[in-house]
């Protein structure tokens, strides 16, 4: 297997992995402050929630990205063909 499979290979899991990162802490963050607001425990609470949420997030993306990309391209592609028209 060569270095460019490898990476096309391995570029959607590892975005897949950070994304769900930065994703889940911000919905997780946001949602737990908004029901409980910053009680004493605050961070540990987030946290349980980050830890169920996380895998679930990585899964969604790994799923998801290549669905949204697709939809995004067609989006895209139908508004610059209607610009050429206009």
């Amino acid at each position: 297997m060569n270095m460019n499979t490898k990476q096309r290979l391995l570029a959607p899991v590892v975005f897949a992995f950070v994304m769900g990162i930065f994703m889940s802490m911000t919905v997780t963050f946001l949602s737990t402050f908004l029901k409980l607001g910053f009680v004493e425990n605050f961070i540990s609470i987030w946290m349980e929630y980050w830890v169920v949420a996380y895998p679930i997030v990585v899964a969604s993306i790994l799923v998801y990205r290549p669905v949204s990309t697709n939809i995004t391209g067609r989006i895209v592609n139908a508004l610059i063909k209607n610009q050429k028209h206009s």
